[in-house]
């Protein structure tokens, strides 16, 4: 293999590698996407949130409804003395009479809290209607974005393995000194082991090439690197 056709090799080894990476990231990020449930759990725990909320203001109104027939059961039997005429002591007359005020009172305010505990209800169940349907449109969104992200990751995956069986073709027609050379910088330099030798210039590091360099790309056998970021040479 001459040194035109090393180089070639090499850079055209780098591009795969290069497309590689890109594709691998891309893998890793589907994957990552399609184990993120995050928005359908945080939807779903506001809902289940705002059902709990609304069985204890439902247990409150329960319990406001049966003071309120506490209060009603009494009042009616304390007016049912009242008015019986079967009391006839005036002392015992005003005492009751004022009983029936301070149960008419108490019925009254707890009709209020009632009331309230009524709106509190109804403002908790439009939650809980409102927190079901966020919940399944989010989940309808998801299995969408399910469907298209396991589709895409169908074609990575393909993808991956073609740049794989290309990359491993063109790898056994490099020599290993030379393969394991271009690992090791890859390594070292970022993923760029092969720099274009264009303009009179190492476009790796923009760094000049002298005239002595430049020569020994045209004619050297070997694969020459750069005397300043140390990347192998390539030029077209």
């Amino acid at each position: 293999m001459s040194r035109t056709t090393k180089a070639a090799s090499l850079y055209q080894l780098q591009q795969l590698d290069g497309e590689g990476d890109r594709v691998q990231s891309e893998a890793q990020a589907i994957n990552t996407a399609l184990q993120n449930d995050v928005a359908v759990r945080q939807v779903t725990q506001e809902r289940e949130a705002a059902q709990r909320a609304l069985h204890q203001y439902q247990q409150t109104l329960r319990a406001a409804e049966q003071e309120l027939a506490d209060l009603a059961a009494r009042l009616q039997s304390h007016n049912t003395r009242l008015y019986s005429g079967s009391i006839t002591n005036p002392r015992e007359l005003g005492s009751l009479q004022q009983e029936v005020q301070h149960l008419r009172e108490l019925h009254s305010a707890q009709e209020d809290r009632v009331l309230e505990a009524m709106a509190t209800v109804d403002d908790a169940q439009a939650l809980v209607a409102s927190k079901t349907a966020q919940q399944e449109t989010t989940q309808h969104i998801r299995q969408q974005e399910q469907t298209s992200l396991t589709e895409r990751q169908r074609q990575v995956e393909a993808k991956l393995a073609e740049l794989r069986q290309r990359r491993q073709s063109l790898a056994e027609n490099i020599e290993s000194p030379l393969l394991q050379r271009y690992e090791q910088i890859r390594r070292t330099r970022g993923g760029k082991a092969v720099a274009l030798a264009e303009g009179g210039a190492c476009q790796g590091c923009r760094v000049t090439l002298t005239a002595s360099d430049m020569q020994r790309l045209r004619t050297s056998a070997e694969v020459i690197t750069c005397s300043n970021c140390g990347r192998m040479l390539y030029l077209p």
